[in-house]
């Protein structure tokens, strides 16, 4: 019977070391209340789905994708949208006007454009939240069309060809330091800033005055021109993290 009973009492004690085993090792890996490996600092998840407030200066907006790589801290993102006319991107300060018209023209239609953009980022934290640096490529291109400002007819009853169509195009690399919101969160917000170059073509009006018996009036022709200019980037994307 003694016997029987230190059997006995060596299987349960057996038995409670497993459940205790079993109990710690699924605590260890799954948090209280959730299922699967992922910890809580990255509940929010690795892939990202965003679109850009930023670009609303510019004329539209971008739908982005970004993934983080892993534990490197590194993601990449793609993204494409539109723009119906690049009010920043082609505004001159020097002129007070559009880079593409002078006083002689304005703009009487345009054409939607495309937006494309690319780039990575180091996230210090290594997930999709908190301080990180990055760099990017931007493409926007659009359509005007233009033609001869009526003011600028002194009593001419000719008129300058109407309806020029103006295309735009600017390329632009970036650098770039952010920071996002909790990564707990679903909700995703990022803000940014910093340098960047664009590369410029487009079509730009020329105008001639010309005086016939009747009085004198701007005719306006289109010329390409090719420009380099620096600036600053200042990016605003909200999205949900997955």
């Amino acid at each position: 019977m003694k016997k029987n009973l230190i059997i006995i009492i060596s299987l349960l004690s057996i038995l409670t070391l497993q459940v205790q085993a079993q109990s710690d090792s699924i605590s260890l890996f799954r948090a209280p209340g959730k299922s699967g490996v992922k910890n809580n600092i990255n509940s929010g998840g690795n892939n990202l789905i965003s679109f850009s407030l930023g670009h609303f200066v510019r004329g539209g907006t971008i739908i982005s994708y970004e993934r983080l790589l892993g534990k490197s801290g590194i993601s990449v993102f793609a993204g494409a949208g539109f723009s119906l006319l690049d009010f920043w991107g082609q505004y001159s300060i020097f002129d007070d006007n559009s880079l593409l018209i002078n006083d002689a023209a304005s703009i009487s239609s345009f054409e939607m454009g495309s937006i494309y953009d690319f780039g990575a980022k180091y996230n210090f934290d290594k997930y999709l939240g908190g301080l990180f640096i990055g760099a990017g490529f931007t493409s926007i291109t659009n359509t005007v069309f233009a033609g001869q400002n009526e003011i600028f007819n002194f009593g001419s009853s000719s008129l300058s060809s109407t309806n020029l169509r103006l295309n735009y195009t600017s390329n632009e690399l970036r650098v770039m330091i952010g920071t996002v919101n909790d990564p707990e969160s679903r909700f995703y917000n990022e803000f940014s800033i910093g340098p960047k170059i664009r590369f410029l073509d487009y079509d730009k009006i020329n105008s001639e005055f010309i005086v016939d018996n009747n009085g004198g009036y701007y005719n306006n022709t289109k010329k390409n021109r090719e420009e380099v200019k620096f600036g600053v980037f200042v990016g605003w994307k909200m999205g949900v993290r997955f």
